[in-house]
């Protein structure tokens, strides 16, 4: 469209051509305009709208996809997150890709979880790098599998989700005093100190639709604890929750000091989890919210140990976030206003999968 305006304005200025200043002031005009044209910074949101920007940038055609800020890997969590979006957006052919590459090259371990990380070893294979599961991952993978089932009436989309949440309870269950987590992955979050647990892995409306097809009485009961984890870490003088978070043998739980002491890219999610399932929000978000209104930013980290927070502007994916937990909290102006704030920031983050996957996630 800009080089049909171009064009349109070439027969006013040709009038002058004859004259030496005009022409100067018309080669200048062009090279400018078409420099423009050339090096304009590549716009996230292109015609058909941010999924079709999504799709095309961020989903292979076979169904991986695909990390851009992490060496173009592919991984559990974003495999989900493009099922759902699939289903969301009634997708079912990109759904069937996504949901075929993700069980031909993850789900390869013996007990129907998916391993963690695919991408390209130092022998230039492309293959998984690491089998460690993400447990937030087989969540999501089976959380969308349950919703595609549904909308699509299709059961062997179901039974696909059963499996995967049977070795989610069998697997990945454990009892801390009188309370049940899911590990945050099969190796590597349980010792003599504790479980480290990650609050933005409980996906509390996943729990639910899981009660449903699978034992109903223990995903009740992992809902119900995996709130009481969400309450306890966001016990700081901040009040939201930690990016990670460590249960003590006593039952205990606090901040995990050893892998962050924010509310940052972790924890995120967990204010868009808690509107997917319709619960109350930490009530640090309206400190956040009342922050933006008056600063005109959101920061992309606060220190929960102690009054800091981040030089650093968050990116369109948190004020999506922040604009649906705004609308949660009867804030209907203030929601619209930091979605388009997330929508004009997205521009400038073409090759940010996860910003893309946090605003498509988070809106309407």
């Amino acid at each position: 469209m800009r080089a049909s305006k171009f064009m349109h304005y070439i027969p006013v200025v040709s009038a002058f051509a004859n004259n030496g200043i005009y022409r100067f002031i018309i080669l200048f005009f062009c090279l400018f305009t078409f420099s423009s044209l050339l090096f304009a910074a590549p716009a996230a949101s292109t015609e058909g709208g941010e999924w079709k920007y999504f799709k095309e940038h961020f989903i292979s055609g076979d169904g991986r996809v695909i990390d851009s800020f992490q060496n173009d890997m592919s991984h559990s969590e974003g495999q989900g997150y493009g099922m759902l979006l699939a289903v969301k957006f009634e997708d079912r052919p990109l759904f069937d890709k996504l949901r075929q590459w993700t069980a031909n090259n993850l789900q390869v371990r013996r007990d129907s979880l998916s391993a963690w990380g695919w991408g390209k070893r130092p022998n230039e294979e492309w293959t998984v790098i690491d089998y460690n599961n993400a447990t937030d991952g087989d969540v999501l993978i089976a959380y969308a599998l349950i919703q595609a089932g549904q909308k699509w009436n299709e059961k062997t989309y179901i039974k696909h989700a059963s499996v995967i949440i049977k070795s989610l309870r069998t697997h990945l269950a454990v009892k801390l005093n009188d309370r049940t987590f899911l590990l945050s992955g099969y190796y590597g979050f349980s010792d003599a100190k504790g479980l480290v647990l990650n609050p933005a892995y409980q996906i509390l409306s996943a729990y639910q639709a899981f009660a449903k097809v699978d034992e109903g009485q223990f995903w009740e009961k992992i809902y119900k604890d995996a709130q009481y984890l969400l309450v306890e870490a966001g016990r700081n003088s901040v009040s939201l929750p930690a990016d990670w978070a460590l249960a003590e043998p006593s039952g205990n739980i606090k901040i995990y000091s050893a892998k962050s002491t924010r509310f940052g890219y972790e924890a995120i999610r967990v204010l868009l989890y808690s509107a997917w399932a319709k619960l109350p929000q930490p009530d640090g978000v309206k400190n956040v919210l009342d922050y933006y209104q008056k600063h005109g930013r959101i920061p992309v980290w606060f220190d929960l140990t102690k009054e800091d927070i981040a030089n650093e502007t968050a990116s369109a994916g948190f004020y999506a976030v922040f604009a649906c937990a705004a609308e949660q909290l009867g804030d209907g102006s203030l929601a619209a206003r930091l979605y388009e704030d997330a929508k004009q920031r997205l521009r400038n983050e073409a090759n940010d999968y996860y910003s893309h996957a946090l605003y498509l996630l988070a809106s309407k």
